[in-house]
């Protein structure tokens, strides 16, 4: 296959410098040589493309420029020349073509025996497509490596595939008891939709950093500070429930207010920003999100429990999650105290760990922390705070998105009506304060396009940054 693919190299050689065959392969041997001069970085933006405005040339290739520019490197011994990078580049289709037979025959030969892995390296070495086109001495470009990485990622999967059928499947490993511990006997309901979406999420960060975490410094008070010092402390009422929302002829004209003495306010919008059971309760309109509750407890300690900040816990124990914020923020931040989170769901509250009480709830825990750390102290546990939460997180069951409650319900209630709960759009598929911020800005874009009389005031694509 090399061979064939190479024979004429002699013809990309003129005086001593090595010529491209089309235009894409000279935009790569650029990239190829700002990675040789700013080694592992890739070319950021290419002047020449699309000139005289130049573009972000991200997009194109920089994997496979990475790879042939730490070649050239080596071969160059750290400062290669530029006939050195040209002849690398110059070979380097033919180089991935050939080697695309080796997953290939791999491959084949595991569906089709030795004879069904030599037929396929047959084909491929004397096809006449875009293959060969792609892969022949002097046509540096993309298509080919895109081949290569193609078939050894199938290969890649179908040996994952065997081995988890050989060995412990993974979902049985490692899948299912996050899933136990998050949905419990409801998690056959949860949406493969939804998991996909929340990997996607999670799997959005810095290859090299991992997730990057961040932590308000002083707590989320300050942000809430923030926000009643730009609304004005006088327009803030607290201590105050609203007990109805009037609507008449289409429209929101009054909330009724209950501080102790129930008054009647004009008003000509609401946003809520509660549970969809308080929704319905004041406009009467109907959520099918079903929701679990939780238990969570702020445990004080005088010594750390693990020097890891979030620990999923797999085996079947009493909570599914062991948070050591202490391992995150310094404990000199709370005076020297460590503070662990230990939270669980549970899906109806006839759930025996929602009937416990507190102090039953407390021997379950650390009896099962013990358990785990056999070096964990109890007495030096100073404070066990716990909380309970009835409706704490929707259960992202298949077809949730038909279920969430839309930011305006102009239609489906009243006109200034707005909804910025849990079970909003922007909760999806990771409920957070992020999302919060996200569906306020989605509410306050509609009430503003109302205000102004536009048709509509929603965001493509609304952030916290906006």
């Amino acid at each position: 296959m090399m061979l064939n693919r190479a024979q004429n190299y002699s013809a990309y050689i003129v005086d001593g410098e090595v010529i491209f065959s089309g235009t894409d392969p000279w935009y790569h041997y650029r990239s190829t040589m700002y990675v040789v001069q700013n080694w592992p970085a890739t070319m950021p933006f290419d002047p020449w493309t699309n000139f005289p405005y130049g573009t972000r040339s991200g997009q194109f290739g920089t994997l496979m420029d990475q790879v042939f520019g730490t070649i050239a490197l080596i071969v160059g011994l750290g400062d290669p020349s530029a006939e050195t990078v040209g002849m690398v580049v110059l070979f380097a289709p033919v180089v991935m073509g050939a080697l695309a037979a080796i997953p290939l025959y791999v491959l084949a030969r595991r569906l089709a025996g030795r004879i069904g892995g030599v037929t396929a390296i047959a084909i491929l070495a004397l096809s006449s497509g875009l293959f060969l086109q792609r892969s022949i001495v002097g046509v540096y470009d993309h298509q080919v490596a895109e081949a290569l990485l193609q078939v050894t990622s199938v290969l890649a999967v179908m040996v994952a595939l065997s081995v988890a059928e050989r060995d412990k499947p993974v979902y049985e490993q490692f899948l299912e008891p996050l899933l136990d511990a998050k949905f419990g006997e409801r998690k056959d309901d949860v949406s493969a939709a939804w998991f996909l979406g929340r990997v996607k999420f999670r799997g959005e960060r810095d290859l090299l950093r991992g997730e990057v975490l961040g932590y308000v410094d002083g707590g989320f008070g300050r942000l809430l500070d923030a926000l009643v010092e730009a609304v004005g402390r006088e327009h803030v009422e607290t201590g105050t429930r609203v007990t109805d929302v009037g609507i008449a002829d289409g429209r929101v004209e009054s909330v009724t207010l209950d501080d102790g003495e129930e008054r009647v306010e004009e008003s000509d919008g609401v946003v809520v920003a509660a549970m969809p059971n308080v929704l319905e309760s004041l406009t009467g309109y109907e959520c099918d999100v079903d929701f679990q509750g939780a238990l969570c407890a702020v445990v004080t300690m005088e010594e750390s429990l693990t020097d890891t900040y979030w620990l999923n816990v797999a085996h079947d124990a009493p909570f599914g999650a062991l948070i050591e914020h202490t391992n995150f923020v310094s404990p000199e931040r709370y005076g020297g105290d460590h503070l662990l989170y230990v939270a669980s769901y549970v899906q109806s509250l006839d759930d025996p760990l929602w009937q416990a009480s507190d102090d039953e709830v407390r021997e379950t825990w650390l009896s099962e922390v013990g358990s785990m750390f056999p070096d964990f102290d109890r007495g030096s546990v100073s404070e066990f705070r716990l909380a309970r939460a009835p409706r704490a997180a929707p259960v992202y069951e298949r077809g949730y998105l038909d279920l969430v409650v839309p930011y305006d319900l102009a239609t489906e209630v009243a006109e200034g009506v707005y909804y910025a709960g849990m079970a909003s759009p922007a909760q999806y598929p990771e409920r957070s304060l992020d999302g919060g911020v996200v569906a306020g800005y989605e509410c306050a874009d509609r009430i503003a396009a109302r205000a102004s009389g536009s048709e509509t005031g929603a965001r493509a694509s609304p952030r916290p940054g906006d």
